[in-house]
């Protein structure tokens, strides 16, 4: 998701909200959000638990393409992705925006081989979007400000509090960052990609975190595929969400073994 912002124009985003927000209100006009929520239970894998015990943390992102780098990986790397994961992250955020090449669908799939809390990446600008999350077995989900406006970000918040969910809010700036704040948002990840040029940007990233409360959990996401870019930020932060690079290694557990992480 921290592609977004660089990769897709503003109309592209725009008219990408738009659909969703029509396939939304269609799909909630077929079966109410009262009907949703009793087919629903409450998470039982406590995604933010996992993220507040003391370790340095990864949340392996699994998506399928990406907006700039284009297809990453087939389904025939799930195993090998699942198992190096298992070994030494936290948690498995799963993309399920077509624009990453996946759908709600690959959280059923995703959950059904990995034992660890599974984040839902999406275009998520509705609370029903939350508890559909939750039906396919999300047990957190990734909340961008820059979609929605502050109480649409509150409510999406508070619903998935309800049903036990974590909600990481990620942000790109400061405006972002406030917004996150002013919802009290306990998990926060900071993009370090540029908005302009959507190259790494680290000094935009620590300026961020600077801004950030430290009894917020701090997640470091996007492009970051080195040690040497971790260690220059592991002071600064809880962990970090790997992605890309995690999903073109031919060996995954070797990549997580170089960048620092062991089982």
């Amino acid at each position: 998701m921290a592609g977004y912002h660089g990769s897709v124009t503003e109309d592209h985003l725009s008219r990408l909200v738009g659909q969703t927000h029509r396939a939304v209100s269609a799909r909630e006009a077929e079966l109410p959000l009262e009907k949703l929520l009793r087919r629903v239970r409450p998470s039982d894998r406590y995604f933010h638990s996992a993220l507040a015990q003391e370790r340095f943390h990864l949340v392996g992102e699994y998506k399928k393409s990406c907006p700039v780098q284009g297809k990453l990986s087939d389904t025939s790397k799930q195993t090998a992705f699942v198992s190096a994961l298992e070994g030494c992250g936290t948690a498995l955020a799963v993309h399920c925006s077509e624009m990453y090449g996946g759908d709600i669908r690959l959280l059923k799939t995703m959950r059904a081989i990995c034992d660890l809390p599974v984040l839902c990446a999406d275009v998520l600008i509705r609370p029903y979007q939350v508890v559909e999350a939750r039906t396919w077995g999300a047990d957190a989900v990734l909340l961008m400000p820059s979609l929605v406006d502050h109480r649409n970000l509150g409510e999406m918040m508070s619903q998935a509090r309800i049903l036990n969910m974590a909600t990481v809010v990620l942000v790109h700036d400061e405006s972002d960052l406030d917004a996150a704040l002013r919802c009290r948002a306990r998990i926060i990840a900071v993009s370090g990609r540029s908005a302009e040029t959507y190259k790494i940007d680290t000094k935009g990233m620590q300026r961020l975190l600077a801004n950030t409360p430290y009894d917020c959990i701090r997640l470091a996401v996007g492009g970051l595929s080195s040690k040497a870019q971790l260690d220059e930020l592991r002071e600064e932060i809880d962990g970090v969400m790997i992605g890309s690079a995690l999903m073109k290694a031919k060996n995954p557990a070797q990549l997580l073994r170089r960048l620092g992480f062991s089982s």
